[in-house]
Protein backbone atom coordinates (compact mmCIF):
# COMPACT_ATOMS: atom_id res chain seq x y z
CA UNK A 1 0.00 0.00 0.00
CA UNK A 2 1.18 3.51 -0.84
CA UNK A 3 -0.81 6.38 0.61
CA UNK A 4 0.18 8.81 -2.17
CA UNK A 5 -1.49 8.73 -5.57
CA UNK A 6 -1.61 11.13 -8.48
CA UNK A 7 -5.23 12.01 -7.61
CA UNK A 8 -4.52 13.01 -4.02
CA UNK A 9 -3.68 16.53 -2.93
CA UNK A 10 -1.76 15.42 0.15
CA UNK A 11 0.59 12.67 1.32
CA UNK A 12 -1.02 11.26 4.46
CA UNK A 13 0.74 9.84 7.50
CA UNK A 14 -1.67 7.13 8.72
CA UNK A 15 -1.29 5.17 11.95
CA UNK A 16 -1.80 1.51 10.95
CA UNK A 17 -2.99 0.65 14.48
CA UNK A 18 -6.18 2.69 14.12
CA UNK A 19 -6.16 4.02 10.52
CA UNK A 20 -6.20 7.58 11.83
CA UNK A 21 -4.56 10.33 9.77
CA UNK A 22 -1.80 11.76 11.94
CA UNK A 23 -0.37 14.39 9.61
CA UNK A 24 -0.64 15.50 5.99
CA UNK A 25 1.91 16.95 3.57
CA UNK A 26 0.86 18.84 0.43
CA UNK A 27 1.83 17.08 -2.79
CA UNK A 28 4.52 19.15 -4.48
CA UNK A 29 3.82 20.64 -7.88
CA UNK A 30 6.21 20.67 -10.85
CA UNK A 31 7.60 24.07 -9.92
CA UNK A 32 8.47 22.93 -6.41
CA UNK A 33 10.03 19.72 -7.71
CA UNK A 34 12.17 21.60 -10.20
CA UNK A 35 13.27 24.07 -7.52
CA UNK A 36 14.37 21.29 -5.14
CA UNK A 37 16.32 19.45 -7.83
CA UNK A 38 17.97 22.69 -8.97
CA UNK A 39 19.00 23.52 -5.40
CA UNK A 40 20.46 20.03 -5.06
CA UNK A 41 22.47 20.54 -8.25
CA UNK A 42 23.65 23.96 -7.09
CA UNK A 43 24.70 22.47 -3.77
CA UNK A 44 26.61 19.72 -5.56
CA UNK A 45 28.79 22.24 -7.40
CA UNK A 46 30.22 23.32 -4.05
CA UNK A 47 29.86 20.11 -1.99
CA UNK A 48 31.99 18.09 -4.40
CA UNK A 49 34.90 20.44 -3.65
CA UNK A 50 34.59 20.26 0.11
CA UNK A 51 37.32 18.26 1.89
CA UNK A 52 36.46 14.83 3.27
CA UNK A 53 36.87 16.12 6.81
CA UNK A 54 34.11 18.66 6.29
CA UNK A 55 31.74 16.09 4.82
CA UNK A 56 32.56 13.72 7.68
CA UNK A 57 31.77 16.43 10.20
CA UNK A 58 28.22 16.72 8.84
CA UNK A 59 27.66 12.96 8.93
CA UNK A 60 28.99 12.71 12.48
CA UNK A 61 26.68 15.51 13.60
CA UNK A 62 23.70 13.77 11.99
CA UNK A 63 24.68 10.54 13.77
CA UNK A 64 24.92 12.32 17.10
CA UNK A 65 21.48 13.86 16.62
CA UNK A 66 20.03 10.47 15.71
CA UNK A 67 21.29 8.99 18.97
CA UNK A 68 19.98 12.00 20.89
CA UNK A 69 16.53 11.68 19.28
CA UNK A 70 16.37 7.89 19.01
CA UNK A 71 13.19 7.53 21.07
CA UNK A 72 11.40 10.23 19.10
CA UNK A 73 12.48 8.68 15.78
CA UNK A 74 11.56 5.16 16.93
CA UNK A 75 8.06 6.37 17.81
CA UNK A 76 7.68 7.67 14.26
CA UNK A 77 8.50 4.17 13.00
CA UNK A 78 5.75 2.77 15.24
CA UNK A 79 3.20 5.41 14.29
CA UNK A 80 3.75 5.24 10.53
CA UNK A 81 4.55 1.58 9.78
CA UNK A 82 3.79 -0.36 12.94
CA UNK A 83 7.33 -1.23 13.97
CA UNK A 84 7.79 -2.45 17.55
CA UNK A 85 9.29 0.46 19.52
CA UNK A 86 12.43 -1.39 20.67
CA UNK A 87 13.10 -2.50 17.10
CA UNK A 88 12.73 1.12 16.02
CA UNK A 89 15.32 2.18 18.57
CA UNK A 90 17.64 -0.51 17.25
CA UNK A 91 17.13 0.71 13.68
CA UNK A 92 17.99 4.28 14.62
CA UNK A 93 21.13 3.22 16.50
CA UNK A 94 22.19 1.12 13.51
CA UNK A 95 21.71 4.12 11.24
CA UNK A 96 23.82 6.35 13.47
CA UNK A 97 26.57 3.75 13.26
CA UNK A 98 26.38 3.72 9.46
CA UNK A 99 26.82 7.49 9.24
CA UNK A 100 29.75 7.25 11.65
CA UNK A 101 31.33 4.43 9.64
CA UNK A 102 31.37 6.39 6.40
CA UNK A 103 32.50 9.54 8.18
CA UNK A 104 35.46 7.61 9.56
CA UNK A 105 36.32 5.47 6.53
CA UNK A 106 35.00 7.41 3.54
CA UNK A 107 38.26 9.10 2.62
CA UNK A 108 40.15 5.80 2.71
CA UNK A 109 37.48 3.97 0.70
CA UNK A 110 37.49 6.69 -1.96
CA UNK A 111 41.27 7.07 -2.26
CA UNK A 112 42.86 6.60 -5.68
CA UNK A 113 43.89 2.98 -6.28
CA UNK A 114 47.10 2.39 -8.31
CA UNK A 115 46.98 -0.23 -11.07
CA UNK A 116 49.87 -2.31 -12.35
CA UNK A 117 50.52 -1.72 -16.03
CA UNK A 118 53.46 -2.60 -18.28
CA UNK A 119 53.47 0.85 -19.84
CA UNK A 120 53.14 4.18 -18.05
CA UNK A 121 51.11 4.74 -14.90
CA UNK A 122 47.43 4.03 -14.20
CA UNK A 123 45.06 4.34 -11.29
CA UNK A 124 41.36 4.13 -10.46
CA UNK A 125 39.86 7.41 -9.25
CA UNK A 126 36.47 7.88 -7.60
CA UNK A 127 34.76 11.12 -8.53
CA UNK A 128 31.40 12.49 -7.31
CA UNK A 129 28.58 12.14 -9.85
CA UNK A 130 26.03 14.80 -8.96
CA UNK A 131 22.44 14.64 -7.76
CA UNK A 132 21.29 11.14 -6.78
CA UNK A 133 17.58 10.31 -6.80
CA UNK A 134 16.67 7.80 -4.10
CA UNK A 135 13.32 5.96 -4.04
CA UNK A 136 12.91 3.97 -0.84
CA UNK A 137 10.29 1.72 0.85
CA UNK A 138 8.56 2.06 4.18
CA UNK A 139 9.52 -1.15 6.01
CA UNK A 140 12.81 0.28 7.33
CA UNK A 141 12.06 3.99 7.03
CA UNK A 142 15.42 5.18 8.37
CA UNK A 143 17.80 2.34 7.52
CA UNK A 144 16.89 2.20 3.83
CA UNK A 145 17.62 5.90 3.46
CA UNK A 146 20.74 6.01 5.61
CA UNK A 147 22.53 3.09 4.00
CA UNK A 148 22.31 4.78 0.59
CA UNK A 149 22.66 8.44 1.61
CA UNK A 150 25.74 7.97 3.80
CA UNK A 151 28.18 6.84 1.07
CA UNK A 152 26.76 9.24 -1.52
CA UNK A 153 26.98 12.31 0.66
CA UNK A 154 30.45 11.35 1.88
CA UNK A 155 31.51 10.89 -1.76
CA UNK A 156 30.45 14.45 -2.59
CA UNK A 157 27.08 13.76 -4.19
CA UNK A 158 23.82 15.39 -3.15
CA UNK A 159 20.76 13.33 -2.32
CA UNK A 160 17.10 13.80 -3.26
CA UNK A 161 14.73 11.39 -1.53
CA UNK A 162 11.34 10.23 -2.74
CA UNK A 163 10.37 8.15 0.28
CA UNK A 164 7.38 5.85 0.46
CA UNK A 165 4.19 7.84 0.88
CA UNK A 166 3.41 5.74 3.97
CA UNK A 167 6.22 7.35 6.00
CA UNK A 168 6.32 11.09 5.25
CA UNK A 169 7.06 12.03 8.86
CA UNK A 170 10.11 9.77 8.89
CA UNK A 171 11.31 11.37 5.65
CA UNK A 172 10.76 14.82 7.10
CA UNK A 173 12.63 13.85 10.28
CA UNK A 174 15.74 12.79 8.34
CA UNK A 175 15.73 16.06 6.41
CA UNK A 176 15.45 17.94 9.71
CA UNK A 177 18.45 16.04 11.09
CA UNK A 178 20.61 17.33 8.22
CA UNK A 179 19.33 20.88 8.68
CA UNK A 180 20.03 20.78 12.40
CA UNK A 181 23.48 19.31 11.74
CA UNK A 182 24.35 22.39 9.69
CA UNK A 183 24.42 20.70 6.28
CA UNK A 184 24.30 23.17 3.39
CA UNK A 185 20.89 23.54 1.77
CA UNK A 186 20.38 20.99 -0.99
CA UNK A 187 22.70 18.30 0.37
CA UNK A 188 19.69 16.24 1.49
CA UNK A 189 16.21 17.01 0.16
CA UNK A 190 12.73 15.46 0.24
CA UNK A 191 10.14 15.20 -2.49
CA UNK A 192 6.55 14.70 -1.32
CA UNK A 193 5.11 13.29 -4.50
CA UNK A 194 3.26 10.13 -5.63
CA UNK A 195 5.23 7.22 -7.04
CA UNK A 196 3.74 7.85 -10.48
CA UNK A 197 6.00 10.91 -10.82
CA UNK A 198 9.30 9.04 -10.43
CA UNK A 199 9.77 8.28 -14.13
CA UNK A 200 9.60 11.99 -14.90
CA UNK A 201 12.25 12.77 -12.28
CA UNK A 202 14.75 10.42 -13.90
CA UNK A 203 14.61 12.53 -17.06
CA UNK A 204 15.75 15.70 -15.27
CA UNK A 205 19.24 16.49 -16.60
CA UNK A 206 20.45 17.30 -13.07
CA UNK A 207 19.69 13.74 -11.88
CA UNK A 208 22.82 11.66 -12.50
CA UNK A 209 21.89 8.37 -10.85
CA UNK A 210 19.01 6.47 -9.25
CA UNK A 211 18.90 4.09 -6.30
CA UNK A 212 15.75 2.09 -5.63
CA UNK A 213 14.49 -0.55 -3.22
CA UNK A 214 11.04 -2.02 -3.75
CA UNK A 215 8.94 -4.31 -5.89
CA UNK A 216 10.00 -5.97 -9.12
CA UNK A 217 7.18 -4.23 -10.99
CA UNK A 218 8.30 -0.76 -9.90
CA UNK A 219 11.93 -1.72 -10.44
CA UNK A 220 11.25 -2.63 -14.06
CA UNK A 221 9.76 0.80 -14.70
CA UNK A 222 12.67 2.60 -13.06
CA UNK A 223 15.22 0.47 -14.92
CA UNK A 224 13.46 1.18 -18.22
CA UNK A 225 13.35 4.93 -17.57
CA UNK A 226 16.98 5.03 -16.41
CA UNK A 227 18.09 2.93 -19.36
CA UNK A 228 16.26 5.17 -21.79
CA UNK A 229 17.98 8.20 -20.23
CA UNK A 230 21.32 6.31 -20.04
CA UNK A 231 21.68 6.91 -16.31
CA UNK A 232 23.30 4.66 -13.75
CA UNK A 233 20.90 2.91 -11.40
CA UNK A 234 20.99 0.40 -8.55
CA UNK A 235 17.97 -1.80 -7.81
CA UNK A 236 17.15 -4.02 -4.83
CA UNK A 237 14.03 -5.97 -5.70
CA UNK A 238 11.78 -8.47 -3.97
CA UNK A 239 12.87 -11.42 -1.89
CA UNK A 240 11.65 -14.85 -0.81
CA UNK A 241 13.26 -17.22 1.68
CA UNK A 242 12.30 -20.73 2.85
CA UNK A 243 13.11 -22.36 6.16
CA UNK A 244 14.33 -25.90 5.51
CA UNK A 245 14.05 -28.17 8.55
CA UNK A 246 15.96 -31.42 8.14
CA UNK A 247 15.42 -34.66 10.01
CA UNK A 248 18.17 -34.08 12.59
CA UNK A 249 17.14 -30.50 13.43
CA UNK A 250 16.20 -29.35 16.93
CA UNK A 251 12.53 -28.54 16.40
CA UNK A 252 12.26 -26.21 19.38
CA UNK A 253 15.02 -24.02 17.95
CA UNK A 254 13.60 -24.30 14.43
CA UNK A 255 10.13 -23.19 15.51
CA UNK A 256 11.52 -20.26 17.50
CA UNK A 257 13.57 -19.09 14.51
CA UNK A 258 10.59 -19.61 12.20
CA UNK A 259 8.47 -17.28 14.32
CA UNK A 260 11.25 -14.69 14.44
CA UNK A 261 11.79 -14.94 10.69
CA UNK A 262 8.10 -14.47 9.98
CA UNK A 263 7.17 -11.81 12.52
CA UNK A 264 10.29 -9.63 12.88
CA UNK A 265 9.73 -6.00 11.89
CA UNK A 266 5.97 -6.64 11.88
CA UNK A 267 6.58 -9.20 9.13
CA UNK A 268 7.71 -6.50 6.69
CA UNK A 269 11.10 -7.75 5.51
CA UNK A 270 12.06 -8.59 1.94
CA UNK A 271 13.93 -11.72 3.01
CA UNK A 272 11.41 -12.79 5.65
CA UNK A 273 10.45 -16.45 6.02
CA UNK A 274 7.76 -17.13 3.44
CA UNK A 275 7.45 -20.91 3.75
CA UNK A 276 8.73 -23.85 5.76
CA UNK A 277 9.94 -27.10 4.21
CA UNK A 278 9.85 -29.91 6.77
CA UNK A 279 11.44 -33.33 6.60
CA UNK A 280 8.61 -35.91 6.77
CA UNK A 281 9.56 -37.31 10.19
CA UNK A 282 9.63 -33.80 11.64
CA UNK A 283 6.11 -32.84 10.69
CA UNK A 284 4.18 -34.67 13.40
CA UNK A 285 5.75 -32.65 16.20
CA UNK A 286 6.20 -29.31 14.44
CA UNK A 287 2.64 -28.02 14.16
CA UNK A 288 1.83 -27.78 17.91
CA UNK A 289 5.18 -26.10 18.52
CA UNK A 290 4.58 -23.58 15.75
CA UNK A 291 1.11 -22.72 17.07
CA UNK A 292 2.58 -22.18 20.52
CA UNK A 293 5.36 -20.02 19.10
CA UNK A 294 2.95 -17.87 17.13
CA UNK A 295 0.82 -17.32 20.24
CA UNK A 296 3.75 -16.09 22.33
Amino acid sequence: MDNGTSEKKTIKSINPANNQVVKEYPVMDDREIKDIIQKADNAFQDWKKRPFAERAEVLNKVAALMRERKNELARLCSIEMGKVFNQGVGEVELCAGIYEYYAKNGEKLLADTPLETPVGKAFVAYEPMGVILSVQPWNFPFYQVVRSSAPHIMAGNTYVLKHSSNVPQCADAIHQLFKDAGAPEGIFSNLFIPGSKVDELINYPEIKGVTFTGSEAAGRKIAAAAGQAIKKHVLELGGSDPLIVLEDADLDIAVKLAAMGRLANAGQVLHRLNESLLWNKSQSNSLPRRKLSMNM
